[in-house]
């Protein structure tokens, strides 16, 4: 499996090492794997992780709750319906403001494609 470095993942997303250190630190990336030297390095998984993190980051979702969502993703298939109560109740804790035009289509389009890909995954990994 290709992986890509701390750089290389800030970078492509836009953002400083520092906030994927942060979110590392917080708890939203609990699967991050080191190279021998102790350096990060972040999978194609990780990389879909973290544009969830950051779509639920602009939303001002809060970290415990971003915290949770990850878990349940990460835990499977399972956990759809939770993550879909989840994603309802912020929709509604969440000013209408925020939601107008494309923003709230944008962000369940991702969530649906990343179910989608959960999905594909899950049914090709080993149980």
């Amino acid at each position: 499996m290709k992986t890509i470095s701390i750089g290389e993942a800030a970078a492509a997303l836009r953002i400083p090492e520092s906030t994927l250190r942060y979110y590392e630190k917080q708890g939203l990336l609990p699967l991050i794997e080191r190279d021998g030297a102790g350096r990060r390095l972040f999978s194609e998984h990780q990389m879909e992780l973290l544009e969830t993190i950051l779509r639920l980051k602009h939303t001002h979702m809060p970290i415990q709750d971003i915290r949770q969502y990850i878990a349940w993703v990460i835990e499977g298939e399972s956990t759809t319906e939770l993550r879909l109560e989840m994603m309802t109740r912020h929709k509604q804790a969440v000013p209408d403001c925020m939601y107008t035009g494309s923003r709230w289509k944008l962000l369940q389009t991702e969530f649906s494609k990343g179910w989608k890909k959960e999905k594909q995954r899950s049914d090709t990994e080993p149980r």
